[in-house]
């Protein structure tokens, strides 16, 4: 067979796939271009080496992927997508992508980096696939790149699953098309967080949520990825976004834990009955308020302490009516007690949450995550050391503590 005969070679491999030989399948199309794979698998550099034909490339690919062999198809479908997105690909210019706040902002910023890119680009001294990439449609392309990341994923090469995204972003490839470009974006935040790269994923999730702030999961990514990043940064973010929707109800419960994590409970109790004014039938809003006047309660020169603490407490009682007879609410009520000090009424409910059982979700694993037993446990301990019955302490703990 002739090396250089790009159809005949693609004819006998769909031929020998069809006879249920995908070895010969893929020797078919991997034969040829010595030198170009020589160089590809010792990443000696060559200059202007043809590769293989990114036709020939396409369909070892698919037939790879099909195969199960991840790091072969790996091999072949990032040659392909290299060449593919070219100068997107350096690391300095994808960091621009992020270098603005909103969509609009980031999208210039793009066209800037793309004309910049199209006038220095010169291409590196590696081996390339050969041939004109156009013989491959848009949506071919697309559904390469999904698979490529996707078996990046599956591997554990997260970080290359990061730039691969962002450099999928940075290219003009899929600028026009308005859903796959908005995918990226989304692409490159879940590649973000999955290589811990909480900061350039808050540049992103930012942008999303000035667009969209009326989104719950946005929200949820969102105090995801400034928790793990323990960046204090997006406080002033979310009060300057207060003012344009005063009415936003995720964004006036993240207010208040930002107030009440920085210790100002006033502000904090302000931003929760704001929340609970505009959705008073959620329990949530009311344990937020209750725990808020149990720790003003805690400080040291609160003035009134018994008046704030019977509020407080008219909150809880209320959070318990809603919730019901269940072990999360009979152990939240018995921690703000413990916390006051008030150990006797603290052990009775305590000791009605330990004997409930937890939530039922359906899924075993994450009814233990929900199973409280061992929290109350533990606290209970504390209290019966305390007050001197070491032995019941002891007993608790080896009953529901010691594994």
């Amino acid at each position: 067979m002739a090396p250089s005969h790009l159809g005949a070679r693609l004819s006998l491999s769909a031929l020998q796939q069809q006879l249920g030989r995908p070895e010969e399948a893929l020797q078919a199309l991997s034969e040829g271009a010595p030198a170009a794979t020589a160089a590809a698998e010792t990443g000696a550099e060559v200059i202007s080496q043809p590769g293989p034909d990114v036709q020939l490339l396409h369909h070892k690919s698919t037939l790879l992927y099909s195969q199960g062999r991840l790091e072969e198809f790996l091999d072949s479908s990032l040659m392909m997508l290299s060449k593919y997105f070219e100068a997107a690909y350096k690391q300095q210019n994808l960091l621009l992508v992020t270098a603005k706040g909103t969509s609009h902002q980031q999208k210039y910023q793009l066209r800037v980096m793309r004309t910049d890119q199209d006038r220095s680009w010169q291409s590196k001294a590696v081996v390339q696939p050969s041939g004109k990439l156009s013989s491959i449609s848009k949506h071919e392309w697309w559904d390469l790149f999904c698979k490529a990341s996707q078996c990046l994923a599956r591997v554990g090469r997260r970080e290359e699953v990061e730039k691969l995204t962002m450099a999928a972003l940075a290219s003009s490839k899929f600028e026009k098309d308005t859903a796959k470009e908005k995918e990226l974006k989304y692409m490159v935040l879940s590649a973000c967080c999955l290589s811990k790269n909480y900061r350039m994923a808050y540049g992103f999730i930012r942008a999303m949520i000035m667009e969209n702030t009326e989104v719950n999961q946005l929200w949820n990514i969102f105090d995801q990825i400034t928790t793990s990043s323990e960046d204090a940064r997006h406080h002033r973010f979310c009060l300057r976004l207060m003012i344009k929707n005063p009415h936003n109800i995720a964004l006036s419960i993240l207010n208040g834990h930002n107030s009440l994590i920085s210790g100002t409970y006033k502000h904090a109790l302000g931003e929760y009955v704001r929340a609970y004014r505009l959705d008073p039938s959620n329990p949530m809003m009311l344990l937020l308020i209750g725990v808020t006047f149990v720790h003003m309660a805690s400080q040291k020169y609160t003035i009134r302490r018994h008046f704030v603490i019977v509020q407080g407490f008219s909150f809880l009682n209320e959070y318990l009516t809603q919730r019901g007879e269940t072990q999360e609410a009979y152990y939240n009520i018995g921690r703000a007690l413990h916390q006051l000090g008030l150990g006797h009424l603290a052990i009775h409910y305590y000791q009605k949450a330990l004997h409930l059982p937890p939530p039922d979700v359906g899924i075993t694993k994450y009814s233990c995550l929900l199973d409280l037993r061992r929290e109350i446990a533990y606290n209970l301990a504390l209290i019966y050391s305390g007050s001197g019955s070491k032995n019941l302490a002891k007993m608790l703990l080896d009953q529901y503590c010691v594994v």
